[in-house]
């Protein structure tokens, strides 16, 4: 297929490359940044625009990889006159299948439920959703992403936006727990080695048995001498907080009716 990549960042990266190298035709990268256009164009041989209407109209893919408001924005400058067989393919986690609609009706997404980062290979298949407005659509737009990642799975508007909260409270809030965990580590001069393993083997289980069986600490067993001893020692007000607010959903849900 020819492909015309709008953004240039980290889900750019990643799909736009693996696109090229199974032999998919890159005609385009636009950015807003011409310099970000050139980086991935020159990794796929394909020319950089820093303009809308530069964008060539002939492709048969428009693959939006922008930031949730920019792709909502996006429809306010570009309205390209397409062919009912081109396809727009936007990569957000938020917006729905539609959000092209007004433009164009053979619509849809291809969404990475993986946390992306522009100029660092992943080491795992990229678990791909996809969706489109039509059978046509949807088609087209699922063997365009198997070419991405043999993990790719059909979901509807509601399972998606579930499935972005879920991997905001996974990777981003536990991601944010971590840094935390960090700067007390820094702060003490201990290694951060220390911790990987309980990290590591947290995963592991996580893998072979649901979370409410394997939760363990403080909270679980209800130790609240522990927990005193915890908050006295914390002296950030929000870490604080944030140590407050999950020992009691993890008390409430273990030990509300005890």
């Amino acid at each position: 297929m020819k492909i015309v990549s709008i953004g240039s960042g980290n889900v750019a990266w990643h799909f736009i490359k693996r696109l090229a190298e199974r032999g998919h035709d890159v005609l385009q990268v636009y950015s807003r940044s011409m310099h970000n256009a050139r980086q991935l164009s020159q990794e796929v041989e394909s020319m950089a625009i820093g303009s809308f209407e530069d964008i060539d109209l002939s492709a048969d893919v428009y693959l939006i990889c922008l930031s949730d408001t920019a792709t909502a924005d996006l429809w306010k400058f570009w309205k390209p006159d397409l062919q009912e067989d081109q396809l727009i393919a936007h990569s957000s986690g938020i917006h729905a299948v539609d959000i092209q609609s007004k433009v164009h009706t053979q619509c849809g997404y291809i969404y990475p439920f993986l946390s992306l980062t522009k100029g660092i290979e992943t080491t795992t298949e990229i678990p791909i959703v996809v969706n489109g407005s039509t059978e046509y659509a949807q088609s087209k737009l699922f063997s365009l992403a198997k070419d991405i990642s043999p993990t790719t799975t059909v979901i509807n508007d509601d399972q998606k936006k579930q499935l972005h909260i879920t991997g905001v409270i996974a990777n981003n809030f536990v991601n944010h727990l971590w840094h935390q965990a960090e700067l007390i580590l820094d702060e003490q001069k201990l290694d951060k080695a220390l911790i990987l393993p309980l990290l590591e083997s947290m995963i592991r289980k996580f893998k072979e048995h649901k979370a409410i069986d394997i939760q363990t600490g403080p909270a679980r067993r209800n130790d609240q001498e522990t927990i005193e001893e915890h908050l006295n020692l914390i002296e950030d007000k929000e870490l604080k907080e944030i140590y407050t607010q999950i020992t009691n959903s993890i008390i409430k849900t273990y030990h509300e009716n005890s």
